[in-house]
Formats: structure tokens, C-alpha cells, sequence
């Protein structure tokens, strides 16, 4: 069975670093989950969780993983929410502190969580500037 999804309600700024530790174990439990010949591995497992829990999970592929982190495991996904949430913080901060749904409407996204956007940032700075080399 898989562990338990990240708490609802929680927004990456918001979120607790206590309340990321439930992430890990269905984080590991999902990438290893056996796909055919294969297991769903760490890319999906991160955005399965991400669609579990949008508000508070920010996704990762192979090329942002490696590049800030160095490894796809448990320990690194725990760094790689832990960052997410500092920059969330740092972001709310810098806007003045509005909470996470106006400073994402302020920056013409109001429908998609602070999460996504950082991981769309991460998407073009990292794993797209790969791409073109």
C-alpha cells in the first residue's frame, strides 16, 4: 500500500516541514510501483502526488531533479518540496505577502497553484534550456 498523499489544504507556502514527511514513503512507494516490465518511476510518482495534492506538491522531472539535487530518491524529493516551499515563502514575502491564490492571480495565473508555477519555472530554466543543447 501506498503511504499516505501529502495533507490537503496545505499551499506550498503554508505547508509545514513536518507535514512533508507522509511524502516521502508514498513518493518511494510510487516510483517503484511495478508498470509492466518496469516501475512507474520517480517523474510520475512525483506528479501522481502532485495531482493528489496540486496546492502543496511541487513536481519534478529527471533534468530538474538531477541538476538541483543530484539523485531522484526519497531524501532528495523531501529536499526538492522543502526548496519549493522556501521559495514559495520567499516569493509571498517579496509580493508583499499576499496569500498564494492573489499573488498567482496577480501574476496572471489565478487558476494555478504557486507550486505549478515554480515548477514551470524550473521547467524553462532547466529542463528546456537542456533540451536546446
Amino acid at each position: 500500500m501506498v503511504g499516505a498523499p501529502p495533507p490537503a489544504g496545505r499551499t506550498a507556502g503554508r505547508a509545514h516541514p513536518a507535514r512533508h514527511r507522509p511524502v516521502r514513503p508514498a513518493y518511494e512507494e510510487l516510483a517503484a510501483l511495478p508498470i509492466g516490465r518496469r516501475s512507474l518511476g520517480p517523474t510520475a510518482a512525483s506528479k501522481a502526488l502532485y495531482a493528489l495534492r496540486p496546492a502543496s506538491v511541487m513536481p519534478w522531472d529527471a533534468a530538474i531533479a538531477d541538476r538541483l539535487h543530484g539523485a531522484r530518491d526519497g531524501a532528495a524529493f523531501g529536499r526538492h518540496l522543502r526548496i519549493g516551499r522556501s521559495w514559495a515563502r520567499a516569493a509571498l514575502a517579496e509580493a508583499g505577502g499576499p496569500d498564494e491564490a492573489a499573488l498567482c492571480a496577480r501574476l496572471g495565473r489565478p487558476d494555478v497553484p504557486l507550486s505549478k508555477i515554480l515548477d514551470e519555472h524550473l521547467y524553462v530554466t532547466i529542463t528546456y534550456d537542456a533540451r536546446k543543447t
